[in-house]
Formats: C-alpha cells, sequence, structure tokens
C-alpha cells in the first residue's frame, strides 16, 4: 500500500459511497487508475466494502465479554463456534496469552442478558476460566459496526455455536427469542 492508496482510502472513508469519477476527480488521477488500484487493494484484502449499521438507530445493545482461555487450542475451537454467529461483531486476541475479547450485541436488555448468561453464552463455555463483561452504554466515536443480518438465516436446527434454543431456559421463559440463524428464532432480527 502506497500514498495514493492511502489518499484513496481516506477519500472513500470520508465520503462513504461515491464513483469512480468522483474519487478520481478529487485526487486527480485518472479513473481506470483509480479502479485498478481498488481492485488490487480488494484482491490482496488491504480493504473490503461492507455494509455497517447505525447502532444507535437500533435497540441493540452492546457488550465487550472479555475471556481468560485455558490454552491455544480452546480459543480457536471458540474462535471456529463463534464466527457465523449473527450476534458476534468482532472477536479479538491478545499477544502473547490465551485472553480474548468479544463485542456481541442483543436486540433488547433481556436478549443481551440471555447471550451473556444462557446456553449459547461465550463466558459458560468449556475452557474459559473466567470472564468480564462491560456493558457499553453509549458509542462515542463510529456508531457504524458491521452487523451480521445475513447470517440471521432463520433456517438451521442448532445454533453456530451449537448450542439447542429449544432445551434453553431463556428460550423456555421467552426472555430470548432464540438464535437468529436458527428456525426457532421468534422475531425479526434488525432493526
Amino acid at each position: 500500500m502506497d500514498i495514493v492508496d492511502s489518499k484513496i482510502i481516506s477519500f472513500l472513508q470520508k465520503k462513504g459511497k461515491v464513483t469512480l469519477k468522483e474519487i478520481a476527480e478529487a485526487l486527480n488521477y485518472t479513473t481506470m487508475g483509480i479502479k485498478k488500484r481498488l481492485d488490487k487493494l480488494m484482491k490482496r484484502k488491504d480493504v473490503s466494502f461492507y455494509v455497517n449499521v447505525n447502532v444507535k438507530n437500533t435497540n441493540a445493545l452492546l457488550a465487550l465479554i472479555i475471556m481468560e482461555i485455558q490454552d491455544l487450542e480452546t480459543m480457536i475451537k471458540i474462535y471456529e463456534s463463534i464466527k457465523e454467529c449473527p450476534r458476534n461483531i468482532y472477536t479479538f486476541s491478545t499477544f502473547g496469552g490465551t485472553e480474548a475479547l468479544a463485542l456481541i450485541l442483543g436486540e433488547d436488555k433481556n436478549v443481551l442478558n440471555s447471550v451473556l448468561s444462557g446456553k449459547c453464552s461465550l463466558r459458560c463455555r468449556l475452557g474459559v476460566r473466567r470472564s468480564e463483561v462491560y456493558l457499553i452504554s453509549d458509542v462515542q466515536s463510529y456508531p457504524y459496526l458491521p452487523i451480521k443480518i445475513y447470517l440471521a438465516t432463520m433456517d438451521k436446527e442448532k445454533a453456530p455455536c451449537d448450542a439447542d434454543c429449544l432445551s434453553c431456559i431463556c428460550y423456555e421463559e421467552n426472555n430470548c427469542p432464540g438464535c437468529p440463524a436458527t428456525k426457532h428464532y421468534r422475531r425479526k432480527f434488525f432493526p
């Protein structure tokens, strides 16, 4: 990535949806040159174009979970089990250890509570030694997050994390609508 690539990325971050012509005119380059550079950046996976959702315009609540995990193998299994979870926004690992952070969401207070304590809870996974939860009261800078609505397929028998909604007390007591990836989900995912 060079200075021209950085200018293109910066322009897109500031302006959002624009045409190649608008980028080219603003940066004093040709449209074809901009297209080739964007294609190269995307092919190398230096950038992606992804629709993010403004969480401030939803009823969603966010939580940051910090977990100490028993070993690297267990951490990888946990990451694999939640990569297709519609409620998992970001997952991070720390340098030199087996700590993991996950930014998750719940459609409302009851759902978030269920996600933090029910069958699908990351905190209750085998191999999680201890965890802390921080409820996010407000997003201060950039409220647009990659909420994975496309994973809310409502067609699976079990959740991607292998939790069974039908045997979850939170689901049975109507505190949780279930996993949006399963056919047992009882509402519209977003907004």
